[in-house]
């Protein structure tokens, strides 16, 4: 090999015309490889807190650089104790480090490790995109940002967070607000039902007593005692056989 700092101009003018155009040539590439060398841009990685150069660094789409050795430890680590989504090594940074970029930039060696992270991220990724109807229990693919859903199985529509029934206009919060008071009232209406009305022995609807007397006649048309719920006759009050009286407080 020729370089300037070892030729020897004596035996250089000794050689013929095509040796010396060689020699001269040698010398030129091995100043330039030179040249470059010390020219070659350096990064202290903040894991190993080596210099390397640039061109073995990768940065991620977080702006964090590191150097590829140290990239492809982290993400060996993060692969041997856990199957999810490979991060940044940065201290406090949640950015993913993109599968593609592992492919591009060949930051696995194993590539059955690749493979297996690959498969088990796609089906992460198909059951984050699956959900259950509420109604028949089906599953169902959610591939686009619809707010709502409809289970093709069934039909029925539904709010895909939630699983409640649609509610335009109002947030997840509010509709459970709404629903939660509309129980509420219906509670507190069925107890006022059960402690002021009786049920009519005859449509079965409930009926409020507004007077004293306890001879009922529904809106169905049937008339029965209050008291004792048996069916009225002329004579019910009047026997004296069950008690009933006709007027109470």
């Amino acid at each position: 090999m020729y370089s300037i700092d070892s030729l020897n101009f004596i035996d250089y003018f000794k050689q013929p015309y095509d040796k010396k155009l060689f020699i001269l040539e040698e010398c030129v590439k091995n100043y330039r490889e030179k040249q470059n060398s010390q020219n070659v841009l350096l990064f202290s990685c903040e894991i190993c807190y080596e210099d390397k150069p640039y061109s073995d660094t990768y940065v991620n789409r977080c702006g964090h650089r590191f150097c590829k050795s140290c990239i492809r430890d982290s993400i060996k680590e993060q692969k041997t104790n856990t199957w999810r989504k490979v991060h940044c090594p940065q201290h406090g940074c949640s950015q993913v480090i993109e599968i593609s970029d592992i492919n591009l930039y060949n930051l696995v060696d194993d590539k059955q490790l690749i493979t297996d992270y690959t498969e088990r991220l796609n089906k992460k990724m198909f059951e984050e995109q699956t959900i259950l109807c509420p109604k028949c229990h089906n599953s169902l693919l959610s591939l686009n940002g619809a707010v709502n859903a409809q289970c093709p199985h069934c039909k029925h529509e539904f709010c895909k967070k939630c699983l409640c029934v649609c509610h335009p206009g109002k947030t997840c919060e509010e509709w459970k607000k709404q629903v939660d008071d509309d129980n509420e009232n219906m509670r507190k209406t069925t107890e006022w039902i059960k402690q002021n009305t009786k049920i009519c022995p005859k449509c079965k609807n409930p009926i409020r007593k507004n007077g004293g007397c306890n001879h009922m006649t529904c809106s169905c048309g049937h008339q029965f005692c209050w008291l004792c719920m048996a069916d009225y006759t002329n004579t019910h009050f009047k026997s004296n056989t069950t008690g009933c009286k006709q007027f109470t407080n």
